[in-house]
């Protein structure tokens, strides 16, 4: 073989395995893509986001789809401030969708950039969208951030701290104070739920009576921390005896209900909090969560969006 024609065959042989490399790599990035539209599309948000993630090089039609995807699994499990690059990279790259303006807007709004919130409402509203419900909450929002100014000019009685010692990069609300602890609800389970969050549970820590430190966190009740299910808001009688929280489902079958329920508890002395049982006054087919007792004890609120409402969520 001459020469020339080795150099050449080198030359093929190189270029057809770059060809086959590129080959493996774009049916390696085209997996990738369908396995985390898969994840979304089933509500594994934070699967989604990590298989999205892996997807460096695609068509350029696609690059929209890509990021907007992205930023709906963000929105969609609630971090809201993550999602904002993945839509404007959406916007840049020709998305035409104007539910995405809107929840740009709002979550510009989160972060505390109202100016960009402002002026993205106003283009949302400008739009004439043909969705009612968030034409009508962009106006709302846009009238509360046209007021914004005046409302942190305005010096507050109330003194607010970070609960430092509480507070984690996860999630914690629901705060109350009883009989020396600080009860809220928090996720700290072991199970990781779609958005990559820790399933919630109901947590107390020991307060010093100045409120000034905080004991180790711990579970409210071993007969209340199911691995398997959300669990959070409490709620107590005014004799502190009856607490009724709400308690989300597993996703099996076997569940009585496939949404969140309120779950009701007795405190019976030397035993502590008894097994938890469904509240009669929940309805299966519907969410049903953030109760509260009446000042008498008598009477139990909660948030549901059960039938006879006036839509979305009402308080019962």
């Amino acid at each position: 073989m001459h020469f020339s024609q080795s150099k050449t065959f080198i030359l093929r042989s190189i270029l057809l395995s770059v060809l086959i490399l590129s080959t493996f790599l774009v049916q390696a990035q085209l997996k990738n893509y369908k396995k985390a539209l898969t994840s979304f599309e089933s509500g594994y948000y934070d699967m989604a986001i990590k298989e999205f993630s892996k997807v460096k090089e695609i068509d350029e039609t696609k690059k929209a789809d890509l990021n907007f995807k992205i930023a709906e699994s963000y929105r969609l499990s609630n971090r809201w401030i993550e999602a904002i690059p993945f839509y404007e990279k959406a916007f840049e790259a020709g998305l035409v969708n104007n539910d995405a303006n809107f929840y740009h807007a709002y979550a510009l709004k989160a972060n505390e950039e109202y100016e960009k919130a402002k002026i993205s409402f106003q283009k949302y509203i400008e739009s004439k969208s043909t969705n009612k419900v968030l034409n009508e909450r962009a106006l709302r929002e846009l009238n509360t951030l046209l007021l914004i100014t005046d409302i942190k000019s305005k010096k507050s009685e109330l003194e607010f701290k970070n609960l430092s010692a509480i507070n984690t990069e996860n999630i914690e609300f629901s705060g109350i104070v009883k009989d020396g602890y600080f009860i809220y609800s928090a996720s700290k389970k072991d199970k990781v739920y779609s958005n990559g969050l820790p399933f919630l549970g109901i947590y107390q820590s020991k307060i010093s009576a100045d409120f000034s430190t905080f004991g180790p966190a711990e579970p409210l009740s071993k007969n209340i921390l199911d691995p398997d299910r959300n669990e959070g808001t409490p709620t107590f009688s005014p004799d502190g005896k009856t607490m009724i929280f709400a308690r989300g489902n597993t996703g099996k079958r076997k569940d009585n209900s496939p949404d969140v329920d309120l779950y009701m508890s007795r405190y019976v002395a030397s035993e502590g909090w008894t097994e938890p049982k469904l509240v009669s006054a929940s309805d299966s087919s519907a969410w049903d969560g953030s109760p509260a007792f009446s000042r008498d004890g008598k009477t139990i609120y909660f948030s549901s969006n059960r039938a006879g409402g006036s839509g979305g969520l009402d308080i019962f």
